[in-house]
């Protein structure tokens, strides 16, 4: 078994849906699933706390990865915030 394998840094993209908290935002991460019966496409959404240190808008496209955790609730980071057009 090869030692020196790296692995692949997770990076998740959603958008920002709240951004009241200090130094706290809330990304939408939407997921399309296939129903294993009926074959029907559906879309799951999870609700991440992410920290950032610069001011991301309500709105934007953000890109965030996972990190130690920060608080009781927040793990992950933001690496990039993008305004939607």
């Amino acid at each position: 078994m090869e030692a020196n394998k790296v692995k692949a840094i997770k990076k998740l993209t959603g958008i920002a849906a709240k951004d009241s908290g200090n130094k706290t935002v809330s990304v939408i991460i939407d997921y399309i699933k296939i129903h294993p019966i009926y074959k029907r496409r559906y879309i799951k959404s999870n609700k991440i706390l992410a920290h950032t240190e610069t001011e991301i808008k309500k709105g934007e496209k953000v890109i965030i990865t996972p990190t130690r955790p920060l608080s009781k609730k927040k793990a992950w980071k933001v690496i990039e915030g993008k305004a939607q057009k």
